[in-house]
């Protein structure tokens, strides 16, 4: 899914400096609504709250029975990506053009941090530069945050050394 914002948008810094629209505050609250939040602000993995939902997510995490999400909506600002976002977004032979505050909702697997599809070296690349072991909240996805609760700690590391290797890149998106 992506929700076009527009170049105008206006918003906060969040705790890496980027700026945080508030069309993507609002589409990740849907997101961690749908994945029902637990007490201490981490996800149960269950996908059944009211926000924005994922069933394919909700079978693939009850199988897995991990303790953690493995499979999730991702929500990222397309500005906020590291290496500076996508140009477009392509499935098949229809593809989207996107701007820099445009929010991207994808289906994947939980630590597929550049949205390529795979938890590899990319991704590893983007989690180790901004693992601070919780000094900093307000993090989000497109940093490291996997579990939701604004840090990039060690349940992070532990989530992400337990989902590294999963998934091939190849979805789609064109890099900037």
């Amino acid at each position: 899914m992506i929700v076009h914002t527009g170049s105008s948008d206006t918003g906060t810094a969040d705790a890496q400096g980027y700026m945080e629209t508030s069309e993507l505050k609002a589409v990740a609250a849907l997101a961690a609504e749908g994945r029902n939040v637990a007490p201490g602000g981490i996800f149960d993995g269950t996908w059944t709250g009211n926000g924005l939902t994922s069933s394919a997510a909700a079978t693939a995490d009850s199988a897995a029975n991990a303790g953690y999400e493995q499979n999730i909506l991702a929500v990222e600002q397309n500005s906020d990506m590291f290496l500076g976002g996508y140009s477009k977004w392509t499935v098949g032979s229809a593809s989207e053009s996107l701007g820099a505050n445009d929010i991207i909702v994808k289906y994947t697997y939980n630590g597929d941090l550049n949205l390529d599809g795979a938890v590899d070296g990319s991704a590893a690349t983007i989690f180790s530069t901004f693992y601070d072991n919780g000094a900093t909240s307000g993090n989000t996805y497109a940093y490291g945050d996997l579990n939701g609760d604004g840090k990039i700690d060690g349940n992070d590391a532990t989530i992400f050394s337990t989902v590294y290797g999963n998934g091939l890149a190849g979805s789609g998106l064109a890099q900037l």
